[in-house]
């Protein structure tokens, strides 16, 4: 898949630049590659620990893999960390009960 190839050139030449490894994440999920993604998603996370977005593709990728308390808690510091976040907000209503 082109972008996590190019994500991945984009991390070598700056590998603190958190949205090149938010755009890996995303690419390894959209391929079904969750664990590829959820380490890409920790790392943009330990980068910058306000990024609502990482959050609640995270819990994606944990809902994909049947993780749902890991997807809820996610998708909970996704809406704390950015009130009102429309996508986490639908993304944890579509989640079971606990």
């Amino acid at each position: 898949m082109k972008a996590i190839t190019d994500c991945g050139k984009a991390i070598e030449l700056k590998p603190t630049l958190v949205e090149s490894f938010h755009c890996r994440a995303n690419a390894y999920r959209a391929k079904g590659d969750l664990n590829k993604a959820v380490a890409d998603y920790d790392r943009a996370i330990e980068l910058k620990p306000d990024y609502a977005e990482a959050f609640n593709d995270r819990g994606l990728a944990y809902q994909a893999m049947g993780e749902n308390t890991k997807a809820r808690a996610d998708f909970d510091k996704a809406i704390q960390l950015k009130p009102g976040y429309a996508a986490a907000l639908t993304n944890r209503a579509h989640l079971p009960p606990p």
